[in-house]
């Protein structure tokens, strides 16, 4: 049975802009990019809120808290090297580490997460990141804000997760979508706004969110009634209120986004009047930036690094006196208990069998973009034997790149971690020729006499993953293929394929060798809607 949480979690159905307090005009910054139409923060009033409590009644507390916190973690269960050379420690030092520093000092010491957990190995999307979970509880995390990737295996999955963890998971601004709109609705009463922690006597807030419009690096059909509207004034809003009327003396912001996103807030030059440090996500990229006394910190992806800010608090007025970036070690020890959870689900017949296959040998490692290539490859392969006229078939460019020699089914499935479904779809010339000329995505076109050149306003049968074919904005329009939305385009079949699955089975068919020139970007059946 699941521990009792220990940590409450601050489950406000107020409106987003109640708990703000009028009393100064903000500072507006001359960005405005990422901002919700229907979340307008240019009348948001800043209060002059300092980190000591609102009442002076209250105790004033001292000491230094160490705060960790982890972003994109993606699965990354197994140590190994990326196809750069960098080292991704496993979940066994990794959270090995972590929990090794909440066991040294635990009264000051807070672990949280900026989301993008599970998502990304066959480790752990073969149990629906329950593996992770666990993990996490066995440090004990003590607070997470969820990632767009949390959702890629449905909402009821995100809500067993949400159950499983022993922490509260945070998305203050995931709301319901009804109506063609968003609402101020929350979307799941188990994901809260913030959480309250209690160390040494100090009440801590963790405001968490997730960056505006994210339903977009989503597959749309997961998210059709949630939206990820503003963060910025529930966020702010929510600050005010743990230090005004729950007496938190420090607060923190997790956000899974980048922090040039929160840079560019219209609060951002009085930043310190709400959060004291900042943890952030998504872009899996370095950020160490400060604004306002208050750092802003993300530390890459995959088990390379966590980040680490220091808060200072001297007679309830905090102060972050310490904030970097902590790189993995080779040297750092598996933990016992982080492996009795890996081992648990690892041990599986299930697992061991898909682990342990093999395909034939690469003669040159592909990079991720090639690693689409096969994907896209393989797809027309295996539906033109069923569609003829098969014109295409796109993949997006995938997460990692693949080692020439024995192509391991963990390895290419780490390249190819997304769960997503094969569509045979009718669409636009045009249409095709911009989602198969992107950057990011790749096209196969078989029959380059016939298909080669397409007709802008002439629909043709192509072959496409669910993530493209269905792709919104965040106004939940159609706009990688509009003409789903005004009838000219047209879904044939969906088939409950994974791309991950049709590569290693092609793969297998090419025989002990497998030529990577198969899959070479100068190949002229890849580049015939290039740019």
């Amino acid at each position: 049975m699941q521990q009792p949480k220990k940590i409450t979690i601050v489950l406000s159905a107020i409106l987003f802009l109640s708990a703000c307090a009028p009393v100064s005009p903000a500072v507006s910054s001359s960005s405005s990019e990422g901002k919700s139409p229907s979340s307008d923060t240019s009348s948001l009033e800043v209060s002059s809120v300092s980190s000591e409590s609102s009442s002076a009644n209250r105790e004033k507390h001292s000491g230094v808290f160490k705060f960790y916190c982890v972003n994109d973690f993606h699965g990354s269960v197994l140590p190994g090297y990326d196809g750069y050379g960098r080292f991704e420690s496993g979940i066994k030092k990794y959270f090995g580490k972590l929990k090794e520093l909440k066991d040294a000092d635990p009264e000051h010491t807070i672990v949280l997460s900026a989301g993008d957990m599970y998502q990304g190995s066959l480790e752990s999307n073969l149990n629906y990141g329950n593996l992770v979970t666990e993990a996490m509880n066995a440090v004990p995390f003590d607070a997470m804000a969820i990632g767009n990737h949390e959702w890629d295996y449905g909402q009821q999955r995100l809500k067993d997760n949400i159950a499983l963890a022993d922490f509260p998971m945070l998305g203050g601004n995931v709301v319901k979508y009804e109506n063609g709109a968003a609402t101020t609705t929350p979307w799941y009463d188990g994901l809260g706004k913030s959480t309250i922690i209690e160390k040494a006597g100090v009440k801590i807030g963790i405001v968490g969110m997730i960056g505006y419009g994210q339903t977009t690096s989503i597959m749309s059909k997961a998210v059709e009634d949630v939206s990820f509207v503003n963060p910025e004034p529930i966020a702010l809003a929510e600050a005010q209120r743990l230090k005004q009327e729950e007496g938190c003396e420090i607060t923190m912001l997790v956000i899974h986004d980048d922090a040039d996103q929160v840079l560019g807030w219209d609060a951002y030059r009085q930043l310190n009047a709400y959060f004291d440090g900042v943890f952030c996500g998504h872009s899996h990229t370095r950020n160490k930036k400060i604004s306002d006394g208050v750092p802003l910190i993300q530390s890459y992806c995959n088990g390379r690094a966590f980040s680490h800010i220091e808060i200072t608090l001297t007679e309830g007025r905090a102060k972050a006196s310490n904030y970097n970036i902590q790189t993995a070690s080779e040297s750092w020890e598996d933990n016992s208990a982080i492996a009795a959870v890996t081992d648990k689900y690892l041990g599986k017949e299930d697992y061991t069998s898909r682990a342990n296959a093999t395909a034939g040998n690469l003669t040159e490692a592909i990079d991720n973009k090639g690693v689409a290539r096969l994907g896209a490859r393989a797809i027309y392969e295996k539906y033109h034997a069923i569609y003829p006229d098969l014109a295409c078939a796109i993949e997006n460019k995938q997460r990692a790149t693949l080692p020439a020699g024995p192509v391991k089914y963990t390895q290419l499935y780490k390249c190819t971690p997304f769960t997503n479904n094969v569509i045979i779809m009718k669409a636009l010339g045009s249409e095709i020729k911009s989602e198969g000329g992107y950057n990011n995505n790749v096209a196969y076109v078989g029959d380059l006499s016939k298909y080669g050149s397409l007709d802008d306003d002439k629909t043709y049968t192509i072959a496409v993953i669910d993530y493209l074919a269905y792709h919104q904005d965040a106004e939940k329009r159609y706009n990688y293929f509009p003409g789903l939305g005004t009838g000219e385009d047209t879904i044939i079949e969906e088939y409950d394929d994974y791309p991950m699955d049709i590569s290693f089975a092609y793969l297998e068919t090419l025989g002990n060798t497998i030529d990577a020139s198969l899959f070479s970007e100068s190949d002229p059946h890849f580049t015939a809607y290039a740019k």
